[in-house]
């Protein structure tokens, strides 16, 4: 399941730089682009060989609220952190870009390297909590 969300979270950060990057090209490029990376993603989930077949057991919705509940119980106040970074986060996101062109003076492809940027400087600055 880690490498699942490995790649999830690597494309969810890469789709809009490589988009941005397209721009320049024009629109239809980058539609071409999406086309394309979302055919590569259909036949890389196809090309994916279990070796363990799967084991699915019937669980009832009181042991999963149960469990839910002593899962929650565990992060305390880490859960509603993470909920409130990510709604801002979620806030932040329509506006990011027309900031960074109006007031800026940032092009799409510029936005894009500022992106990699604070990706890159968050990846190396930042202290592992929890480990």
């Amino acid at each position: 399941m880690g490498a699942i969300y490995t790649v999830w979270l690597a494309c969810i950060g890469l789709g809009p730089i490589t988009i941005n990057l397209t721009f320049d090209y024009g629109y239809e490029h980058a539609f071409r682009l999406m086309v394309v990376l979302l055919f590569v993603g259909c036949v890389a989930s196809f090309a994916i060989n279990r070796t363990t077949p799967l084991h699915l057991q019937n669980v009832s919705f009181v042991d999963q609220a149960a469990g839910l509940r002593r899962k929650l119980v565990q992060l305390k106040w880490l859960l509603p952190g993470m909920v409130l970074q990510m709604t801002a986060a979620g806030l932040l996101l329509p506006i990011m870009p027309g900031h960074a062109a109006d007031d800026l003076s940032l092009s799409q492809p510029q936005y894009s390297m500022m992106l990699c940027q604070e990706g890159l400087e968050q990846y190396c600055f930042l202290f592992r909590w929890g480990s």
